[in-house]
């Protein structure tokens, strides 16, 4: 019979990213429901990534929380040590403004 690992044994990291101002609507709305990322953090399943955002090369403290739900890479198309990376949003901060959303929701 064969062991698997079951998933309280794996290790997952949380990933610090910075993302574009005009990313953070799509992303928080989940319009935009993954990252196209160099490999250079060891992406996994199962790990989390804080994303920051910055505009005009400054961070307006607002931030997203997501988990990595899927992961594809050494695909044909992908360039060689890029990955994408499924993610689903679980919570984020900072005023969404009425030009970000249609509604003009708020998020704190």
């Amino acid at each position: 019979m064969e062991h698997l690992l079951s998933e309280g044994n794996i290790e997952h990291k949380q990933h610090e990213l910075k993302i574009v101002a005009s990313d953070y609507k799509d992303v928080i709305s989940g319009k935009k429901s993954f990252e196209l990322r160099k490999n250079d953090r060891g992406y996994k399943q199962g790990d989390s990534l804080k994303m920051l955002e910055f505009k005009d090369g400054k961070h307006t403290g607002r931030t997203i929380d997501a988990d990595i739900i899927y992961m594809l890479e050494d695909y044909t198309g992908l360039t060689e040590g890029y990955c994408i990376l499924g993610i689903r949003v679980t919570d984020y901060t900072g005023k969404v403004s009425e030009t970000d959303t249609e509604s003009g929701a708020e998020h704190e």
